[in-house]
């Protein structure tokens, strides 16, 4: 299947103005997409060349966003909904809602409620 987008909502308290250059990053370090926030959603779109996960495999991605304002606010990016990730079937183009996994923290959607929460420092 291939991955087209991913949007990940913004469930901490920081604003649009407090992150720039969201990354959405590969297993193997690559850099699939960058972009900005804004309404507290970040729209990675891989459409020009999306991301190829073969059969029977599973894969994690990291995402870095780089912290310009906010202090004591906090960044708690989660997908919200299931069809907040754009999968399709590689060789029929058919749409895929993927699912919350059973085994984990997350059974239900949002996805990452609650986890990997950062609070911006102060500083300069």
């Amino acid at each position: 299947m291939y991955l087209h987008s991913l949007t990940l909502y913004n469930q901490g308290s920081g604003a649009d103005g407090d992150v720039k250059d969201v990354q959405l990053i590969a297993q193997d370090g690559t850099v699939l997409a960058t972009a900005q926030q804004s309404g507290k959603n970040v729209v990675f779109s891989l459409s020009s060349s999306p991301y190829f996960i073969d059969k029977g495999q599973t894969k994690d991605f990291t995402i870095k966003a780089k912290i310009v304002n906010g202090a004591a606010r906090t960044v708690n990016y989660v997908v919200y909904n299931d069809y907040d990730i754009d999968l399709r079937g590689s060789a029929t183009g058919v749409s895929i809602l993927p699912t919350a996994a059973s085994n984990s923290n997350d059974t239900s959607f949002p996805v990452g409620n609650g986890y990997n929460i950062q609070t911006i420092g102060s500083g300069t």
